[in-house]
């Protein structure tokens, strides 16, 4: 039961990192342009761009956290598979587990100020309201 366990969160989490450097990221990456690019224009017209430049340093700061999170999944999970069976299941609740929550609470966050159009996959409230 424990390497069944620690075989699973190992298969969940290399999913997770899979998502938020395939999918998440990238959306982010491309909104975050689009912001930038947005602001930039706003600058050139004389026209007042502090939302967009607040909403921009908010993602920005979200993207490096969830970069730096998502490196310590990675990290995490490569350190776990080389234990053995017995430890592997240990490792993948203590060091695992709490990776994964941190970089899920991070995307949730990025979840909520990429716009819709950015955003490649289903949203939470369009799961819990459709």
């Amino acid at each position: 039961m424990k390497e069944r366990y620690a075989k699973d969160l190992i298969v969940e989490a290399n999913t997770l990192k899979t998502l938020v450097q395939q999918q998440i990221l990238p959306s982010a990456y491309e909104y975050r342009k689009e912001l930038a690019l947005s602001a930039n224009a706003l600058d050139a017209l004389s026209i007042d761009a502090t939302a967009e430049k607040k909403l921009l340093t908010l993602m920005s700061s979200i993207v490096k956290e969830l970069q730096e999170n998502t490196e310590t999944l990675v990290s995490s999970v490569d350190s776990v598979e080389q234990q053995d069976h017995l430890e592997q299941a240990r490792g993948a609740c203590q060091q695992i587990l709490p990776s994964m929550d941190k970089v899920r609470t991070l995307a949730d966050r990025l979840e909520e100020v990429v716009a819709d159009k950015f955003w490649g996959l289903p949203k939470n409230t369009e799961l819990l309201f459709y």
